[in-house]
Parts: C-alpha cells; structure tokens; sequence
C-alpha cells in the first residue's frame, strides 16, 4: 500500500471531526433505508472513516457519492451475502438447538456452527475495513480479509463482539439505540472498528 500520513488516535478523530461523523452517520443511514443500498452505504462511510483516521481533508457529500459508487457492486454483493448467510446460520443454530437432547453429536455440530458463523464474521470485519482503505478488487480483497483473519484474529474477534453488542442494543432496545446510531452510531461503530483493524491492513495488505 502507499504511505500514509500518521494516523490520528480514536479521540483526536472524535474531538476534531465530531461534526462530519454525526452528518455521516446520518447520510449513511438515509442511504440504506432501500436495505439493498445498506452495504454500499457502509463500505462508502469506512472510507469517509478511514480518510478522516489518516487526517485526509474530506468534502463528506462528494467523497462519500464517489465512495458510493466505486464500491456500488460490491456493497450490493456484500449485502445480499451478509443476509443471507446470518439468515442461514441463525436457521442452522435454532435446528441444532432444538435437537439438542436427542443426540450428542448436535451438540458438536452446534459448536461448530457457531465457531463458523465467528469465523465468517471475522473474515467479513475484515473485508469491509479492506474494502474501505485500499483500492483493492473484490476478489483481492476476499483473500486479504482471510489471510489478515488467520494472522491477526484477536482484533477481528474484538470487532466482532463490539458489532454483536451494537446489534443486540438495536434489535432490543431499538428506542433507545436508534436516535444514538443515527446521530453518531455509523460513523462511531466504523471509527471504533477501523481503529482495531487498520493496522494489519496498513502493514500487512497484499494489493498488487
């Protein structure tokens, strides 16, 4: 990747572009009310995200319309993938849950579902944040997602649960969590995931 500028820390970014994340967090929100857009309008806010990380002078509507649509294909993909794989996984986890007495064998195999569905998000964390820094294909950025997974799994697992927390505060409690994700929760949540995964990406991205 090319050299960057020094990267600013999680508290510089929130003290000095508080303004831009809460307009992101609200645009990006708007621009995935479709639900088909939503993956586009996330990978378009990490890249706002991560240029305001490594202090990139940022014309938000602009960039993130040019973000939108260079990555419009593959937040389309990422969108349908993404439903459709949890969707399997939580029918795949209830299956093994409800079978659970009957035999010990779904026990194991319960286990192992949940291992993949982290494994899988894990490799996902990754690919947006690759998605987002780099100008990397999809299918280069699939490889790096895995390869920077298997060597640097503490910081995806960490993002993992941190978005697992963000999912259980909507789905449960979705009055109180959706006036704090529209005002700041997009841009925070890509702030506070990229902060943990921009620096394998930053050192170890294979991009040629």
């Amino acid at each position: 990747m090319e050299t960057m500028a020094q990267k600013k820390t999680f508290i510089q970014v929130i003290r000095e572009d508080f303004a831009v994340l809460v307009k992101l967090s609200v645009l990006t929100c708007i621009v995935s009310l479709p639900v088909i857009t939503a993956g586009t309008a996330v990978l378009a806010a990490y890249s706002i995200v991560w240029k305001l990380m490594w202090d990139e002078p940022v014309e938000l509507g602009k960039e993130f319309r040019m973000a939108f649509f260079h990555r419009i294909r593959a937040g389309i993909l990422l969108t349908f993938v993404s439903i459709g794989l949890f969707s399997l996984w939580i029918v795949v986890l209830q299956y093994y849950l409800i079978r659970l007495e009957e035999h010990p064998i779904y026990g194991v195999m319960l286990s192992g579902a949940v291992v993949f569905g982290v494994l899988a998000a894990s490799i996902f964390v990754y690919l947006v944040s690759v998605l987002a820094g780099s100008k990397c294909g999809l299918k280069e950025a699939v490889w790096n997602a895995i390869l920077l997974t298997i060597a640097k799994p503490g910081r995806a697992l960490l993002s993992v649960c941190f978005l697992g927390i963000v999912c259980v505060l909507i789905v449960w409690v979705p009055l109180h969590a959706m006036p704090f994700y529209l005002l700041f929760g997009a841009a925070g949540t890509a702030l506070i995931v990229l902060n943990l995964t921009s620096g394998p990406i930053h050192l170890y991205l294979f991009d040629e």
